[in-house]
């Protein structure tokens, strides 16, 4: 009987620890840069969404300023159902540079395949840089701020 009790009530310890985090872990700055890869690639925004702040700021290669998830998720979201929609993108070079306890910056190149241009022909390769201002929130680390740049190609 006791064997019982003590396996019930480990069980609801490890409940209880679940619920309060509310079933998520805990990502680290730099796996934001795997989500939002991860995202691009399934063509699937709303889960990169999940990792921005609510206030996030945005600013495209176009040097379009958004504001806020919604318009952020937004964006990406008609990009990936345009010129995107057939693309995949991979990260590299992540470098995370902590600002305190609370927010860190985190540069990573990307390199974007699989466009097609408008007469139908495969386009090479897209080339960047993006800025990610991360902050922590709560139990979890969320974009509060992030920056695309584009490589121009060498002359």
């Amino acid at each position: 009987m006791r064997s019982i009790l003590r396996v019930v009530s480990l069980s609801l310890l490890a409940l209880l620890a679940f619920a309060s985090t509310g079933g998520a872990q805990t990502r680290s700055p730099d796996e934001l840069v795997n989500v939002f890869a991860r995202a691009w690639n399934a063509h699937d925004m709303k889960s990169f969404g999940e990792a921005l702040s609510d206030d996030a700021d945005w600013v495209t290669v176009a040097a379009a300023r958004l504001k806020g998830r919604s318009e952020i998720q937004g964006f990406l979201d008609k990009e990936q159902s345009g010129w995107a929609k057939t693309t995949t993108m991979n990260t590299s070079s992540v470098a995370v540079r902590p600002l305190g306890t609370d927010a860190v910056t985190v540069h990573f190149n990307w390199e974007i395949t699989g466009i097609t241009s408008r007469d139908g022909q495969q386009a090479p390769p897209v080339r960047g840089v993006s800025l990610f201002v991360i902050a922590k929130q709560a139990s979890d680390w969320k974009v509060a701020a992030g920056q695309v740049a584009l490589q121009r190609p060498t002359p």
